[in-house]
């Protein structure tokens, strides 16, 4: 049995998913993806319809038990119990409320800052999939996948099924959708960047889907008429990963491993390309082609500025491919960075993991 949390277990503790979540909070800061601000929360499996658990508003570095974490209402974002009175509760949990709230086949949610990012949330260039790793950025969404060996059992939840990586649906275009809070504020809101009503969360959620153009609708209608199928709403975002404009980024996933893998791999892909078009730039920008007058000076007769090349970024059929070999291989990671946290003095993990298999 894998020793993952929600979706890979065969049997699931509270305990296990809590010892998991703490571990998730030190990893995201290891990894510089979080530092003193960002969350990380997790749907509770025994309620998936009507709750969550994240820390309460605490730096994840310093999460460090059962008693740090919270569990919040999907329905109003609020806490389903009465809690300390010196613990204050994150501003932005309705990013998560309402991201879970509209899409059921999502179990973890990931909000980040991370400076790497930040520039494509702000300057019209779009974070595309560089590299294989991350595939999941490109031009088919994310593998809401399960494992028929995984299952969770007997709190299965009704959003997976069997087989291997047996979901994957395209998207239209290849850029990662950025969400523009200042289209959203009603007139009495403060314009302080941050998501703390549920109309704000609701319009950041809607920005996983495919946005609702008269191109989709038919190419929806044209599918159902060819496979005989009629779908109602998605449970599972088209889109992983959204930008939002001057603040950070939010990563939707259906497990707390994925999730964490797909927010640490955004930082990487985001370095990655502004890597290849500084280089670019730096190698193509500048450069004049034509002929030399040698006798009028030296001077370029004709002559036209090269411009800079684009990155070549992942095709369609690599982005597909690349996201399912990738995904096959997802604890390997996760069990290094979880090893990592666990031999830092900087990070405590008091949680028992009582349903824990294999180490």
């Amino acid at each position: 049995m894998s020793t993952g949390y929600f979706s890979h277990r065969s049997k699931l503790y509270l305990t296990d998913l809590f010892n998991g979540l703490v571990t998730a909070n030190h990893i995201l800061h290891n990894k510089d993806v979080v530092d003193g601000y960002g969350h990380i929360s997790v749907r509770n499996p025994d309620a998936p319809d009507d709750a969550f658990f994240m820390a309460h508003a605490i730096a994840p570095a310093l999460v460090s038990s059962q008693a740090d974490i919270v569990q919040y209402s999907i329905a109003t974002g609020e806490p389903l119990e009465k809690s300390d009175e010196t613990k204050s509760n994150f501003i932005e949990r309705y990013i998560h409320s309402e991201i879970y709230k509209k899409f059921p086949g999502v179990n973890c949610v990931v909000h980040s800052h991370a400076p790497e990012v930040l520039p494509f949330s702000i300057n019209h260039v779009p974070l595309k999939a560089p590299v294989h790793t991350s595939a999941f950025l490109g031009k088919l969404s994310f593998c809401f996948a399960s494992f028929s060996a995984w299952q969770l059992a007997p709190i299965a939840l009704p959003f997976y099924k069997d087989g291997l990586l047996n979901v994957i649906r395209g998207r239209t275009g290849t850029d990662t959708p950025v969400w523009d809070i200042g289209s959203t504020y009603s007139s009495g809101d403060p314009h302080d960047m941050l998501v703390r009503s549920k109309k704000l969360g609701g319009a950041l959620a809607q920005c996983f889907a495919k946005p609702a153009t008269s191109v989709n609708f038919i190419r929806t209608k044209l599918t159902e008429t060819i496979t005989g199928t009629h779908n109602g709403p998605s449970t599972t975002p088209d889109f992983p990963v959204v930008l939002m404009r001057g603040h950070g980024f939010t990563v939707a996933g259906p497990g707390i491993e994925e999730t964490v893998y797909m927010a640490i791999y955004t930082v990487q892909a985001a370095k990655i390309q502004t890597s290849a078009l500084l280089l670019s730039n730096a190698y193509f920008a500048g450069k004049i082609e034509g002929n030399v007058d040698s006798d009028n000076g030296g001077k370029i007769k004709n002559g036209t500025i090269k411009n800079p090349k684009e990155p070549h970024y992942l095709s369609g059929r690599e982005v597909k491919d690349a996201t399912e070999a990738i995904w096959n291989t997802a604890q390997r990671p996760w069990q290094l960075w979880k090893r990592e946290v666990e031999c830092l003095p900087l990070y405590v993990n008091a949680c028992s993991s009582e349903g824990e298999e294999g180490g």
